[in-house]
């Protein structure tokens, strides 16, 4: 028997999809799958190269807090950008994006709070906030040119 708080997770809209994605293939239509991680720009050569070159095995699990040299280049890209008053204890490293979501939500609100979100947002946001128990208010978005201004006006 599942927990209440698995019961409350809200199942993804993405794997609903899926089926759907695999029909219309078939047929032979075009289908965009802006829906999981599949990039459609290359891989940088610098990325490439290192893996052609790497010799440990077996590979490691990084270090918690992120690997010295990897929050060294964050600590430069970031100070790069104009924010010098960053350190590295300011930096949280994950390993994706959807670990970084879930515990943004876990850091800024306690359970029965709100988080603004934007929308069209991506819908695992759902499932996180849910886990988390916290309620998600939805900003829709439009494409008009001037939304976008107004946003950064404020």
């Amino acid at each position: 028997m599942a927990s209440k708080r698995l019961a409350a997770v809200p199942a993804s809209p993405i794997r609903k999809l899926v089926p759907y994605a695999a029909v219309a293939k078939k047929a032979g239509v075009k289908v965009y799958h802006l829906n999981i991680g599949d990039p459609d720009i290359e891989t940088p050569k610098v990325m490439i190269d290192v893996l052609r070159n790497w010799h440990e095995n077996p590979i490691r699990y990084g270090q918690s807090q992120g690997e010295p040299a990897f929050l060294e280049a964050l600590l430069s890209y970031y100070h790069d950008l104009g924010f010098a008053f960053l350190n590295i204890d300011n930096l949280q490293t994950t390993s994706g994006g959807s670990e970084a979501i879930a515990m943004a939500m876990f850091a800024v609100a306690d359970a029965g709070e709100e988080i603004l979100t934007f929308e069209p947002l991506y819908t695992n946001y759902n499932s996180y906030a849910a886990i988390n128990g916290v309620r998600l208010v939805s900003v829709a978005t439009t494409s008009k040119p001037d939304f976008i201004y107004l946003i950064k006006r404020r």
